[in-house]
């Protein structure tokens, strides 16, 4: 096919991104997306609280200086099995704001949504796997209630019924 090679090399560039495999693991997929298509402003996500659907959007650090370079570390102080252009090791991830007056409950989220999906909009719908009891992030894991999705995994949304 020839294809099955740009996802490794994708994911091996955003882990040179984040600093590391380790690192890239962490990260959230919004930033990810953000650093995928170059769009800051219209990426967002939803969330569920209690029956009801918030939107979400990212908040941009302030600091100018946050990516820029930074002098590289001499090699004796350079950590084992890091490289030595990586100059921070860090997940992506950003600040979220509720975006006011967007809560929905099932049949409006449906309609957002497919608004969204008209407009050609990248969807993706993943439920996060939680933490384990030291703080780390658990391994993708089958939905118990048997529903055939894995928790922590991500998946496209290529078109939306209405049942």
């Amino acid at each position: 096919h020839g294809r099955t090679s740009w996802s490794l090399l994708l994911e091996k560039a955003f882990a040179k991104l984040c600093g590391s495999y380790e690192a890239l693991r962490h990260a959230e997929p919004g930033p990810l997306l953000m650093a995928l298509t170059g769009e800051v402003k219209s990426v967002g996500q939803w969330r569920q609280d209690t029956g009801w659907w918030s939107q979400n959007t990212f908040l941009m650090d302030p600091d100018p200086n946050l990516l820029a370079p930074k002098p590289v570390t001499p090699p004796e102080r350079i950590q084992p099995g890091i490289h030595r252009r990586v100059q921070a090791i860090r997940a992506l991830r950003l600040h979220v704001a509720r975006v006011g007056g967007t809560w929905q409950q099932g049949p409006e989220l449906f309609h957002t949504m497919r608004n969204l999906h008209r407009g050609n909009a990248l969807i993706l719908a993943y439920r996060d796997g939680g933490v384990d009891v030291v703080g780390e992030r658990r391994p993708g894991y089958r939905d118990p209630s048997g529903s055939g999705l894995v928790f922590g995994l991500g998946y496209s949304v290529l078109g939306l019924v209405e049942v």
